[in-house]
């Protein structure tokens, strides 16, 4: 399995406390695996690694024990955290870039927060990108729904008027690539 970035966590976690307070953790944790409770009541740093099937079955036990179960804390959180990671200078650079420019870009993002997988854009057309990720047999399924959020959230904050992403296909769905397809207005 594949890692995430423990600051994507870090990020995560902190949106949840502050919506629901700093003892969501016990309600969450008592809805994941023992071994996944393990993962999370350790110190995390941001600079670590953590197994990325452990960070999104901790998402949607959070989704399931704080929300409605229907994966908006999901998509909330997955908000949250762009706009954290791409706070400072980084905000400022997106905010003058263009949705495409950036989306192009996004094989060094990738890296910066998954240790396995590489991004390609296969077009980048006004008001569209279509991006293709190879590499990463073992996605966790349903990774998109926090994935989805994220890069949309990116995407307004670089101008995007309504940005919409589809996956429709998914290496975790036995696919041999991922194909993301993000719209806008």
């Amino acid at each position: 399995m594949g890692n995430v970035k423990a600051s994507r966590w870090i990020d995560c976690h902190e949106y949840l406390v502050k919506e629901f307070g700093p003892r969501c953790d016990e309600k969450i944790l008592a809805d994941l695996s023992p071994e996944d409770q393990a993962v999370f009541q350790k110190e995390i740093l941001p600079f670590q690694w953590l197994d990325y099937g452990a960070y999104l079955r901790y998402v949607f036990a959070a989704d399931k024990v704080m929300g409605k179960g229907d994966n908006n804390l999901v998509a909330l959180s997955s908000r949250y955290t762009a706009r954290k990671h791409f706070s400072g200078i980084y905000r400022i650079f997106i905010s003058v870039a263009s949705p495409q420019f950036v989306l192009k870009r996004s094989a060094r993002v990738w890296r910066q927060y998954f240790d396995v997988g590489t991004i390609e854009t296969l077009e980048a057309a006004d008001k569209h990108v279509l991006a293709k990720l190879t590499g990463y047999p073992d996605i966790p399924l349903n990774h998109d729904l926090s994935h989805i959020p994220f890069m949309e959230e990116i995407l307004t904050m670089c101008g995007a008027k309504n940005p919409k992403g589809k996956h429709p296909k998914c290496q975790a769905r036995g696919d041999d690539h991922c194909l993301w397809e993000f719209h806008w207005e």
